[in-house]
């Protein structure tokens, strides 16, 4: 078997190289923006070619911008894929972390085909870019519902329509930069699903049933407040929960709710002060573990603020 099966054989026939070099979020068969050039038109679009068994990227308005995953990763890694063959694989392996041996023959034996330190000095460039600015770099490709995942959020009344109001993504992969500017990437599993509140540039991964449960990426948000969006105007009770789980299920029952980051986030002065203004009743629904008792018992004391367990 040659490298270049080997990779696909273990990347879902090249759909995790584009999943891993595209910087913009797609779904196979679903039209999007090419991201090579300055695409004004969503023709573009990820399929399964069955004549060649791996996945292909076609471009309807251009057809200069059409390939396979190999031809994808050296268009963004600003490589000639004919020329260059040889380190494209290599950047793939290395990238993906497979364990495939890269080797090419020549008249003197065989040699490993590997500049350790280009790719040092290019990982060290990407990981300073990934983290300036206060910005945490990421890339997300999402994918419908499935049903076991709607059958997650159901235990808690939780339907499509609350998960689509309050902008709840379903992720197939995750990736973004350790806080010592390492590379990495998760999947989801029916076993580890893997879903994402958004806000803005900031993102809150979730994933309910790892041991991992959050993760963030994007520009930090100074006021972490989630379901602040879909509040009404005006209104009589308003719940300030723990978690964003709890702000989706009172929501689908009816009720006014946000939360903050966490139940031990400090609470914001001026968004209280706001929040009392709209809503006769700002009731405090923690947990009621210690640390949900402990901190009910502590954020209480804020204006116009009842507390309830």
């Amino acid at each position: 078997m040659s490298i270049k099966d080997e990779i696909l054989e273990k990347t879902d026939r090249g759909l995790e190289v584009f999943c891993f070099y595209m910087p913009v979020d797609f779904v196979p068969k679903k039209n999007f923006r090419n991201p090579l050039y300055d695409d004004t038109r969503a023709s573009c679009n990820i399929y399964f070619d069955a004549r060649c068994q791996c996945y292909r990227m076609k471009d309807f308005g251009n057809e200069a911008y059409s390939g396979d995953c190999f031809w994808f990763a050296a268009a963004m890694l600003g490589l000639d894929v004919r020329k260059d063959f040889m380190k494209v694989l290599s950047r793939i392996i290395h990238d993906l972390q497979l364990n495939i041996a890269l080797t090419q023959k020549h008249e003197g034996g065989v040699t490993l085909v590997r500049d350790v330190s280009r790719e040092n000095e290019t990982r060290q460039k990407e990981r300073a870019s990934m983290t300036e600015e206060g910005r945490k770099w990421f890339s997300k490709v999402g994918h419908p519902f499935t049903r076991e995942e709607l059958s997650y959020w159901m235990r808690y009344g939780i339907g499509l329509n609350t998960l689509r109001k309050f902008n709840v993504e379903s992720l197939s992969s995750f990736e973004s930069v350790s806080g010592q500017g390492k590379r990495y990437r998760i999947l989801s599993s029916i076993s580890e699903p893997m879903f994402c509140y958004v806000m803005g540039d900031f993102v809150k991964i979730y994933r309910p049933l790892s041991k991992l449960r959050f993760l963030y990426g994007g520009r930090k948000v100074k006021d972490y407040v989630f379901g602040f969006e879909q509040l009404p105007n005006k209104g009589d009770i308003m719940f300030i929960t723990g978690g964003e789980k709890d702000v989706l299920s009172l929501s689908a029952h009816g009720f006014n709710a946000v939360c903050f980051n966490s139940e031990t986030a400090q609470l914001p002065g001026s968004i209280i002060e706001g929040l009392s203004l709209r809503f006769r009743h700002l009731i405090l629904l923690y947990d009621t573990d210690e640390t949900g008792l402990r901190e009910s018992q502590r954020q209480a004391g804020c204006p116009s603020m009842a507390w309830s367990d």
